[in-house]
């Protein structure tokens, strides 16, 4: 009777062990390969905000950590605040089936600028105009710091201390030069289609070329024109 009882323990214990592997083996998925999440990731970005040479895209590796089952398909979503990324972003991967996980990966988006380089060598106290500049386009890190983008912050401007030709216009090295100063007796010019009225009028505020300046009139009336070359205020209708 014991040994019977034994040899059924004994029977039931190695059925058990032999079906254990199999059993566990039918439950057990493979688990994603992250590499895979950042590629996959890096493409879906690269698409949505300009897969290009002017646009450049970098997912962070998730933490090593992580253990996820395989996923048949990737769903990524970026904030909608967001449309135009560029710098540090935070953004969603989901997975449905076959088994639902949601993780949320880094990642950096560079989008090349438009700046501007200096034609030919630009001497202190110099007035810097339109013809004296070239646009070039580049990633923000690759320029100095403080390197402008917009021509009105540059155009009028005088220059503090020698650059040589070809270099990016950094706003520190340039200063505002008035062209029209407060108190001033300037020239209104007023065009429209077909007809031009000049005037004059005294200035209320300096200003540098290209900057709004307000005007006051011999009738009291203030007016507001753009700065040009010669005590010009043009008025633009």
């Amino acid at each position: 009777m014991y040994r019977t009882y034994k040899y059924f323990l004994e029977s039931v214990l190695f059925t058990s062990l032999f079906l254990m592997p199999m059993i566990s083996g039918g439950v057990t998925t493979d688990s994603q390969d992250m590499n895979d999440v950042v590629m996959q990731a890096e493409s879906y970005l690269k698409m949505k905000y300009g897969n290009s040479a002017d646009s450049k895209v970098r997912v962070q590796m998730p933490e090593e950590n992580i253990d996820l089952p395989t996923c048949k398909k990737i769903e990524f979503s970026t904030p909608a605040s967001n449309p135009g990324a560029t710098g540090n972003i935070r953004f969603s991967a989901k997975c449905f089936s076959p088994q639902p996980w949601t993780i949320y990966l880094n990642a950096n988006v560079s989008q090349k600028k438009i700046y501007y380089v200096n034609k030919v060598r630009l001497e202190p106290g110099q007035i810097i105009s339109e013809s004296d500049l070239t646009a070039k386009k580049d990633f923000p890190e690759n320029l100095p710091f403080g390197t402008v983008n917009d021509p009105q912050q540059i155009i009028g401007k005088a220059v503090i201390s020698t650059i040589e030709a070809g270099t990016p216009m950094i706003g520190t090295g340039l200063k505002n030069e008035y062209i029209i100063n407060f108190g001033q007796t300037v020239k209104i010019a007023v065009g429209g289609t077909g007809f031009r009225i000049n005037a004059e009028g005294k200035a209320m505020n300096s200003a540098a070329l290209g900057q709004n300046v307000q005007v006051k009139m011999a009738s009291g009336q203030i007016i507001s024109g753009i700065a040009r070359s010669g005590g010009f205020v043009e008025v633009l209708k």
